[in-house]
């Protein structure tokens, strides 16, 4: 008995949970240890200073500045930015979290509840200390007021519970999923005592909200632009999680009615950096003399990232479209080979083709079981 409780103990998540500094989905052992200094993709000596003008992800302007509602169209950057995660992400794993406000993690070997240490330097930028307390009204704020995203991914949540200044608990349904606890850990944390007199539900309003992130809100152009400063004072500078991050002194996020507009104004020089979702317009709408002569440079920042998929979805109550048949056809008449070669240049993979490809695909069916 003794050798098998042994070999169970062998298990990854291990028998007698320990704080941790990283999160995995299956309690695999995390690329970076408990020493680490800082993640392999920075630079921890970049130099801190100089500002960036970059093009927002949202279409439109904003109309307040909290993104964790969805009503209207709030400001993206203010999560990370202006408020800090219990732990944040790592970018060269496929989804691991270490402890940022939260200094330490224990997840029970059964997954049945995860528990937050908080660390004893996090503070809001007043120099209010960030508490237990803290991370329950966020919690309870974002469940009752916030996003439908959030009652959606933590209904398997279930007490919160403030076991000291510094300590919280969240209790886990059985057969939650195994990324319930890197979920949770990834939430921001709202300070109570200044959030409980203003309108969450609303989106705040444009009022620069108390944080206890890298930066601070330094200017606000309503619904047009938005410039926040780095905080040289950040508690958190020194952490592993955040060394050679962080650099510059301001970040300013310009918003643009349409997509092809920020690309006009870019090829222009009117700001210095925009993220592009379309394979097309990445391939042929940035042709320019500034392209062309190296003031404007473009390339992939993550080529091996992981991307999320296009294509085109039918509407199948449109009774047009419920025959496969049809489905199909329409989908026979796209030259896809021709448009990738001649309009996106071979940047996009078609998934479902190379899964046919495969000589066990598709996989066989399931009997089903006789009642």
């Amino acid at each position: 008995m003794t050798r098998l409780l042994l070999a169970l103990c062998l298990l990854p998540l291990t028998c007698l949970a320990a704080p941790q500094t990283a999160l995995t989905v299956y309690g695999e052992a995390p690329k970076y240890g408990p020493q680490f200094q800082h993640f392999d993709y920075v630079n921890p000596d970049a130099p801190k200073g100089g500002s960036v003008r970059r093009s927002a992800l949202e279409i439109g302007g904003f109309d307040h500045l909290m993104p964790f509602i969805d009503n209207g169209t709030g400001v993206s950057q203010i999560e990370g930015l202006v408020y800090s995660p219990l732990a944040v992400r790592s970018y060269d794993e496929p989804y691991t979290v270490y402890g940022l406000i939260a200094e330490k993690i224990e997840r029970d070997p059964q997954e049945r509840f995860v528990r937050f240490y908080l660390n004893p330097k996090a503070r809001f930028a007043d120099g209010t200390p960030v508490t237990a307390e803290d991370v329950r009204y966020t919690y309870d704020l974002l469940m009752h007021k916030g996003s439908l995203q959030y009652r959606t991914r933590f209904a398997d949540v279930g007490a919160v519970t403030v076991e000291g200044e510094r300590q919280v608990r969240f209790e886990l349904a059985e057969g939650a999923s195994h990324s319930l606890a890197l979920d949770l850990a990834s939430l921001p944390v709202f300070p109570e005592h200044w959030w409980k007199d203003r309108d969450f539900e609303n989106g705040g309003g444009f009022e620069a909200p108390l944080g206890n992130g890298p930066y601070r809100v330094a200017k606000i152009d309503n619904g047009r632009s938005i410039t926040f400063e780095r905080n040289p004072d950040w508690w958190g500078k020194d952490l592993p999680v955040a060394r050679g991050m962080y650099n510059f002194d301001k970040v300013t996020v310009e918003y643009f009615g349409d997509t092809e507009v920020a690309r006009q104004v870019l090829r222009g020089g009117g700001f210095d950096y925009n993220r592009e979702f379309s394979a097309t317009a990445y391939t042929i709408g940035y042709e320019s003399p500034a392209l062309a002569d190296g003031r404007l440079q473009r390339g992939h920042l993550a080529p091996k990232a992981v991307q999320p998929a296009q294509g085109y979805l039918f509407n199948l109550q449109r009774p047009v479209f419920k025959d496969r048949r049809v489905r199909q056809a329409l989908a026979m008449l796209w030259d896809f080979e021709w448009s990738n070669r001649q309009m996106i240049a071979r940047h996009v993979h078609p998934p479902a083709q190379l899964l046919l490809q495969q000589p066990n695909w598709p996989p066989p069916r399931r009997p089903r079981l006789k009642s």
